[in-house]
Formats: C-alpha cells, structure tokens, sequence
C-alpha cells in the first residue's frame, strides 16, 4: 500500500426507487422527499475508504514513533558527548591546576633559598658598616 492508498477497494451499488413524497425507506432509516419528479442522489461511504484511512493512519503513527525513537536516540547520543566533553575539559583544568600549583611551590622554594642567601649578605654588610663606625668614632 502506498503512502496516501494507492490501493483501492471500493464498491458502487446504484438503486433507483420511486417513492411518494411523504414515504420512508426501509425500517429506521432517513426519509427524503422531492418535488416535480426532482432526483435525491444519495452516497454512502465504502468501507474500502474506511480501510485505507485506518492504514494510513497506522502507517502515520508508526512514522511518528521511528521519528520519535531516532530524536530521542540522538538526544540521548548528543547529552553523552556533551557530559564526556565537559569532563574532559574539568580534566584539563585541573591538570593545568595541579601545574600551576607545582609551579608556584618551586618557585616559591627557590627563591627561599635565594631570599636567605642575600639576607645573609645584607647582614654581613650591615655588621662591617656597624664596626666600622663604632671603630671610626673610638
């Protein structure tokens, strides 16, 4: 069956009756009247039409639910990446973290050792000024 029924199974039965102007035909059914020999056509839907539109509304809802399925799939798929990228990105800083950290205590160790060793001499220097003027004014 195609998309929009390209199948078809329909079925025509034409019946004529001359009735009178007040009579109804059959046992409960609708009534029609007509002046001056005037025509009442009457259609009746074919269950053919019938079948075709429960077939193409089975085929809609079957699209809708692989259309859903994929966009859910695909969803799902994007959030994944999404969450592995991020954290690979919180790897990365915290990588760069840890470095800048390692970086700063090496630093901060040497220039320690540097700091002590100027200190040293500062003192030095200032203790041969501070002899040297106790010496000068004696």
């Amino acid at each position: 069956m195609g998309l929009f029924g390209g199948d078809s199974s329909t079925s025509n039965l034409y019946t004529t009756n001359n009735i009178k102007k007040d009579q109804v035909i059959g046992n409960g059914s609708n009534g029609f009247a007509a002046d001056n020999g005037s025509t009442v056509n009457v259609s009746m839907l074919d269950g053919g039409a019938i079948s075709q539109a429960f077939g193409f509304g089975s085929n809609a809802l079957g699209f809708a639910d692989s259309v859903a399925s994929n966009s859910l799939g695909f969803a799902g798929t994007a959030f994944k990446d999404l969450i592995a990228s991020q954290q690979n990105s919180l790897a990365g800083i915290l990588s760069g973290v840890q470095s800048t950290q390692n970086f700063i205590l090496a630093t901060q160790a040497q220039a320690s050792g540097q700091m002590d060793s100027r200190t040293k001499l500062f003192i030095g220097l200032g203790l041969l000024v501070v002899v040297g003027v106790i010496a000068w004014r004696r």
